[in-house]
């Protein structure tokens, strides 16, 4: 690209050399055996094939030894490494491990083909022009080739990380092999044609046409891979999400090729303008995507190695500090199942960072590649980069913070919801710290959040001082207009420093009560044990009653008649109470057994004995049923009768008449009626 200040140059400049070159090709053809003779050593035009094959001599006997090297090195690391592997991190290894030996094989290669073109060559210009093109070529062939060797495994599937098919790996193997190798042999022709001393001339057109070859056939293997690739662009974009993909990845699973197209059909037609005006670096539109996607593929690869190796350690650590609570797994040492697992783990954005880094950083590149700051300027241009990077840092922080805390609230427990039905109750509470982390990553969030768009407004060159002060205006205001809200956040925080209620506990707050579901800034949702969810805010809490801290205490009462004898059945409840913390179910939640407290109080018709045992809070409701079915099974063994309600009415006369026992009756219930309402509450006026 081209500043704006001489694009209006740029396009007479482009006529001109398109006619310069026209005009120029009938005697530049013409004067290519004089130029091949001239720099012939011996004055013949067969020198160049002699060259050429004494080049390929040298290189086919590096290749040879660097082969005969590499056997023996495979050889000798066979026994290193796992010939089925278990997970992503032994593929990786192998790869890794393949890549370096195949670069010593290269290098090896590259040496001995100099060494032995020095020895067996006098050193002319023209054998080292034709000797530096073969060797580029082949380099950059076998650069390649290794590359995709380790992207796409086709000889070894076990190691292969992608989810291709072995024919569809061998089809886009061989396929970009041959693109590359035919791109990359066309351009070093080119470039050696200018330097072995040919017209300027032919080397712009042989540049020209082999950047064009060199484009559609990249783009055309884009198009020939078509579904390929996108079945592995939405696949990962599945396990991503852990899910049905997005729409923008579905979108770039579908349309991945146009946009290839497009890419190298525009590069081309700016590598041509580029080329036509002697610019330096002129086919890198071409050349550097290619060169970019083989050094992102070798980065990426060692990004997850490592990776997977700082994971691997990490859950051996874990192992060691609480053994017996991890295992072995498809990705390495693991905590737990017994532990809930976080939807994501710091690994999987450690992944994630290092794609976008090096996506970053190609783009950087790129866009340097095609000088789009002379276009739209450089201060532009890199602020909105920077707001990028912040962009990129803060949301790195804030996945950071909320998987951290997020496994730290699944590693103190899950909290269990009563029974339904049961008031009073929490199977299993929260700890303090599960109860006020959720607060704090809500907060550290907003603060991420606030402190990446203060940064990114700086950059873009925003003066946020004017911002921190308008701010403290607008939050006094909103705190002189929002007293309420400002008491429900104080209240609530002073409550929880204070450890009056933590999340999944039973609590009493006068007018609801319930347990504790989920806790809020400014407020609490309550469920109450039918069911009923009730969200009260902290500032109109008075008064706060914790049925789940430490231990609970039930009482029952029984009604007994007044014949019996009270002290059999302090002797019963004593023996049944011994027997109910020897009960394999319930014996371990008593805290203290089951024991009489006597008679307690004493009615028209019965007199009333409770018993009483102490549980943790939650667990005396389902001791309470064993113990009611236990209670009338041993007074029925016993011969202990319960007391029924009733009332005694006596007739001053011997007899009576039908009349006078219907006057009786309708006289008698309404106090039976008044004795059931203070037992049990008003009746339904239906049931009156």
């Amino acid at each position: 690209m081209y500043p704006m200040d001489s694009m209006g140059a740029v396009g007479p400049a482009i006529r001109q050399q398109i006619r310069d070159l026209i005009h120029g090709l009938d005697g530049d053809f013409a004067s290519v055996p004089d130029a091949l003779r001239s720099a012939s050593p011996d004055g013949t035009l067969l020198w160049h094939l002699q060259s050429l094959g004494l080049v390929l001599l040298c290189v086919g006997v590096g290749f040879v030894c660097a082969f005969l090297a590499k056997e023996w090195l495979r050889h000798l690391l066979s026994g290193v490494v796992s010939k089925m592997p278990r997970d992503r991190s032994e593929k990786l290894a192998f790869l890794a491990l393949r890549v370096v030996v195949m670069g010593v094989n290269l290098a090896m290669c590259a040496a001995i083909s100099f060494a032995l073109a020095t020895l067996l060559t006098d050193g002319s210009h023209a054998f080292q022009v034709t000797f530096l093109a073969v060797m580029g070529a082949v380099v950059e062939i076998f650069i390649a080739f290794i590359v995709f060797m380790s992207i796409l495994s086709p000889i070894d599937p076990q190691y292969r990380v992608l989810p291709f098919s072995d024919a569809e790996a061998w089809r886009l193997f061989g396929g970009s092999i041959a693109v590359i190798a035919l791109g990359v042999t066309l351009i070093e022709a080119s470039f050696w044609i200018v330097d072995i001393g040919l017209s300027r001339n032919l080397h712009i057109l042989a540049l020209l046409g082999s950047t064009l070859v060199t484009a559609l056939a990249l783009a055309s293997l884009a198009i020939v891979h078509r579904h390929t690739v996108g079945r592995i662009i939405l696949g990962s974009a599945n396990d991503a999400a852990g899910g049905k993909a997005r729409l923008v990845p579905r979108l770039a699973a579908r349309l991945w090729h146009v946009a290839v197209a497009l890419y190298f059909l525009a590069a081309w037609g700016v590598t041509a303008i580029n080329v036509l005006l002697g610019k330096k670096a002129a086919i890198a539109p071409v050349v550097i995507p290619v060169m970019l996607l083989l050094s992102a593929f070798l980065l990426y690869g060692l990004a997850l190695l490592g990776i997977d190796r700082l994971a691997r350690r990490s859950a051996r650590a874990r192992l060691m500090e609480t053994p017996g609570e991890a295992s072995m797994d498809e990705t390495g040492l693991t905590l737990s199942s017994r532990l809930p697992a976080a939807p994501r783990s710091l690994k999987d954005l450690a992944e994630e960072a290092a794609r976008i880094a090096i996506g970053v950083i190609g783009a950087v590149i790129l866009l340097e590649t095609w000088n789009v700051t002379g276009v739209v300027g450089m201060n532009p241009l890199w602020r909105f980069m920077d707001v990028l990077i912040v962009t990129f840092i803060a949301y790195l922080c804030w996945q950071a913070i909320k998987i951290l805390i997020d496994r730290r609230i699944a590693e103190e427990g899950v909290v269990e919801a009563p029974e339904p039905g049961e008031e009073g109750g929490a199977a299993a509470a929260s700890s303090r710290l599960a109860t006020l982390l959720p607060l704090f990553r809500n907060i550290l969030l907003i603060t991420v959040a606030i402190i990446g768009a203060m940064i990114a407004l700086s950059r873009l060159g925003v003066d946020v001082g004017p911002l921190f002060a308008g701010a403290g205006v607008v939050g006094l205001a909103i705190g002189f207009g929002a007293q309420t809200l400002i008491r429900d956040i104080f209240s609530g925080a002073f409550f929880l420093i204070d450890d009056a209620f933590r999340k999944g506990e039973y609590i009493d707050l006068g007018g609801v009560k319930g347990t504790v579901e989920k806790i809020s800034l400014r407020s609490m949702q309550l469920r109450h044990h039918l069911g009923a969810l009730h969200t009260v805010p902290f500032g109109e809490i008075k008064q706060l009653t914790n049925y789940s801290r430490d231990w609970a205490m039930m009482k029952l009462t029984l009604r007994l008649t007044y014949g019996t004898d009270v002290e059999k059945v302090r002797r019963l409840i004593k023996d049944l109470g011994k027997a109910l913390q020897q009960d394999p179910e319930i014996g371990s939640k008593f805290l203290q057994p089951l024991k009489s407290q006597g008679v307690y109080s004493m009615e028209d018709s019965a007199m009333l004995v409770r018993v009483k045992f102490m549980t943790k809070p939650g667990d005396q409701f389902i001791i309470r049923k064993r113990v009611y079915q236990d209670i009338r099974d041993l007074f029925t063994r016993e011969g202990i009768q319960f007391a029924h309600r009733e009332v005694t009415v006596r007739l001053a006369g011997d007899e009576s008449t039908p009349n006078d026992r219907k006057a009786l009756a309708g006289a008698v219930l309404p106090v039976i009626e008044d004795q059931i309402i203070d037992a049990s509450g008003p009746l339904p006026s239906e049931a009156r």
